[in-house]
């Protein structure tokens, strides 16, 4: 049943959520783009101001993303009148949890384009320069098998 709720949502957002995805890969390779600038002698205070500012988006984008997924789910069956929630052979508490479980699944989509987006980024801003500075994460960590503390990633800078 959860199979059929997730494609079903799937069906009914997936013309908004491809871009929403897309944008959460490219807004963290945006935020850097400056990064040259500072080198070529913008003052690091101007650059922290521009990044603050962009900073202001990924809260945006996290609301916009979950207005879309949460309306998503229930938009049809509003335009409906809830006949098709009350014609399934499920109590209605099961249908919600299915609906919300489908939701964080779509969400998932998104909040990986916007992890590997920041990878790149990371990558792009040329964060590891020196010996002694790693990258905030590792491809290691990409398979969640084992929590990134175990797994032998630093998160020093």
């Amino acid at each position: 049943m959860f199979r059929a709720i997730l494609f079903t949502q799937w069906k009914w957002i997936r013309l908004a959520l491809v871009p929403a995805a897309l944008l959460s890969f490219l807004l963290p390779l945006l935020s850097v783009q400056d990064l040259a600038a500072v080198q070529d002698g913008l003052s690091p205070a101007r650059f922290l101001e521009g990044h603050a500012q962009m900073g202001m988006l990924y809260p945006m984008l996290g609301a916009m993303l979950a207005l879309l997924v949460a309306t998503g789910a229930w938009a049809a069956d509003h335009a409906g009148r809830h006949v098709y929630a009350l014609t399934l052979p499920l109590a209605r508490e099961r249908l919600v949890l299915l609906r919300l479980g489908a939701g964080l699944v779509l969400l998932a989509i998104p909040l990986a384009t916007l992890w590997i987006g920041c990878l790149l980024a990371a990558v792009a801003a040329a964060v590891a320069d020196r010996p002694d500075q790693r990258i905030p994460t590792c491809w290691r960590c990409a398979s969640c098998s084992r929590p990134w503390w175990r797994s032998g990633c630093s998160l020093r800078w």
